[in-house]
C-alpha cells in the first residue's frame, strides 16, 4: 500500500522535481491567485457603486478584449522571442493597473474608466504570458512531461480560482476596497519575483526571432487549417469559453439577485466549489495514457453544460455549492487536457502559434461576459444564462459533425519524468 502510494505521488508531482518548472509553477501560482482576487474585488466595487450586472460585464469584457487582441500576435511572439523574457515582461505589465487602482482608491476617487482601463492592460499582461507559459513549460519538462506541467498548472489555477474570491472577498468586506487592491499588488508582485532566479538552456534561452513576423503568423494560420485535430480543439474552446465559462466571473450577480449572499459567503462558495477543480486536475496529473482525449474532451464539454444549465435555475445555496464543485471537476479537466493536446499534436516550430490560437479561444470567456451579460440583462439572470448553455449545446453538437477527428483520433500521452 505504500509503494503504492507513493507511486501515486511520483506521478502527481514528478516535474516539480525541476528546479526551473518549481519557480515557474510558482509564478503561474501567484499570477493566477491575484487575477482572481483581482475581478472578484473590481466586480464588487462595481456592483457597490452602480448597483448595475451590466458594468460589471463591461469591467470583464475590457480584460478580455486587450487579451484578445494580444492573443492573436502572442504565439507568434513566443516562437520568435525568449519566453522567459515574455513572462517576466507580461507580469510587469500585469503589477502596473493594480498599483495604479490601489493608490487611486486611497484617495477614494475610483472612477468607472479607471477600473476599465486597468482591467484592460492586465488583461494585455496576461497576454502576454499565456502561451509562453505552457510552451516553457514544455521547454523545461518535455514531451513526457507536459500533461503533468499543464494540470498542475491546472491546480494552480483552480486553486486560486478558490482562494482568492474568498480572500478578495473578505478584504473587501472586512477591510475595504483599498486594502483589497494593496494585497492583490503584493501577490503579483511575488509572482514577477519568483520568474527572475529561473535558469533556461542556452538554446531556449537565446531564442530570437527569423524573417517576417507577418509570415510567420501567416504560416502558423495556413498551419493551424491543415491541422484538424488542433483546429476542432480551438474551435471547442471558443464554444466553452464565450457561452459557459463567462458564467464563473458574473457569480456577484447570480450571488445578489438569485442567492441573496454576501461577497464573503459567495466568496465561501467558491472556495469549495474548488474541490472539484483540484481533483479533475489530479486526475489529469496522475493518469499517463488517455486512449482517446479528443473524445474525452468532448464528454467534458457537454458534462459542463450540463452542470451549468442547472447552474442556472438553482435558488438553493447547497445545490449551487454542489453543483459549482461539478463544474469545477469538469473545468479543471478541459484546462489541463485542452493545452496539453494542442503541444502534443503541433510540430516544434508551430507550438507557440498553436499555444497563441488557444489562449486565444480560453480569452474569450471574458468577452462571452458581454454576451451573457446582454442575455442576462434581456432575459433575466437565470433564463440568460439557460439561453447561452443552449447555444454552446447546439454548436458542440455542430463540432462534432465538422470535426469527427475529435472521436477518431488518439494522442499518446506519456507518463511524465522528472528533470
Amino acid at each position: 500500500m505504500l509503494a503504492v502510494r507513493r507511486s501515486v505521488q511520483g506521478r502527481l508531482f514528478v516535474t516539480l522535481q525541476n528546479r526551473e518548472f518549481r519557480f515557474l509553477w510558482g509564478a503561474s501560482l501567484f499570477g493566477h491567485l491575484s487575477l482572481s482576487m483581482g475581478l472578484i474585488v473590481l466586480g464588487w466595487i462595481v456592483l457597490d457603486k452602480t448597483g448595475e450586472p451590466w458594468l460589471v460585464a463591461q469591467v470583464i469584457f475590457y480584460f478580455g478584449l486587450f487579451l484578445f487582441i494580444l492573443s492573436i500576435f502572442s504565439g507568434t511572439l513566443s516562437d520568435r522571442f525568449p519566453r522567459k523574457s515574455l513572462m517576466v515582461l507580461g507580469s510587469l505589465i500585469r503589477l502596473g493597473p493594480w498599483v495604479f487602482l490601489a493608490i487611486i482608491a486611497l484617495t477614494d476617487s475610483l472612477a468607472m474608466w479607471q477600473m476599465i482601463a486597468a482591467s484592460g492592460v492586465v488583461g494585455l499582461g496576461v497576454g502576454v504570458e499565456m502561451p509562453a507559459s505552457r510552451v516553457l513549460a514544455h521547454d523545461l519538462v518535455g514531451n513526457q512531461g507536459i500533461i503533468n506541467a499543464m494540470s498542475l498548472d491546472s491546480v494552480s489555477r483552480h486553486v486560486s480560482r478558490g482562494v482568492g474570491p474568498f480572500a478578495g472577498g473578505v478584504l473587501y468586506d472586512v477591510a475595504g476596497a483599498e486594502v483589497a487592491l494593496v494585497a492583490i499588488c503584493v501577490v503579483q508582485l511575488a509572482a514577477l519575483v519568483l520568474l527572475l532566479p529561473m535558469r533556461m538552456a542556452p538554446s531556449v534561452a537565446s531564442r530570437s526571432g527569423r524573417g517576417s513576423f507577418a509570415s510567420d503568423m501567416v504560416k502558423g494560420l495556413a498551419y493551424l487549417s491543415r491541422n484538424q485535430l488542433v483546429l476542432a480543439l480551438v474551435v471547442g474552446a471558443t464554444i466553452t469559453n464565450l457561452f459557459l465559462l463567462p458564467m464563473i466571473f458574473l457569480l456577484p450577480v447570480f450571488a445578489r439577485e438569485i442567492l441573496d449572499i454576501s461577497a464573503s459567503k459567495l466568496g465561501l462558495l467558491t472556495l469549495i466549489g474548488t474541490l472539484g477543480s483540484i481533483g479533475g486536475a489530479l486526475f489529469m496529473a496522475s493518469n499517463p495514457r488517455i486512449s482517446r482525449p479528443g473524445l474525452l474532451w468532448l464528454g467534458i464539454a457537454y458534462f459542463l453544460a450540463a452542470v451549468t444549465l442547472v447552474f442556472a435555475w438553482s435558488t438553493w445555496f447547497v445545490l449551487s455549492m454542489l453543483l459549482l464543485v461539478l463544474h469545477g471537476l469538469a473545468f479543471a479537466t478541459s484546462g489541463a487536457l485542452q493545452p496539453s493536446m494542442v503541444i502534443l499534436a503541433s510540430d516544434e516550430e508551430m507550438r507557440g502559434r498553436t499555444s497563441g490560437y488557444m489562449s486565444l479561444a480560453m480569452g474569450l470567456s471574458q468577452l462571452g461576459v458581454l454576451a451573457m451579460g446582454g442575455l442576462i440583462a434581456l432575459l433575466g439572470v437565470s433564463l440568460g444564462l439557460a439561453t447561452s448553455t443552449g447555444i454552446a449545446i447546439a454548436l458542440l453538437s455542430l463540432l462534432l459533425v465538422f470535426f469527427p477527428v475529435l472521436t477518431r483520433r488518439a494522442i499518446e500521452l506519456e507518463p511524465a519524468r522528472s528533470a
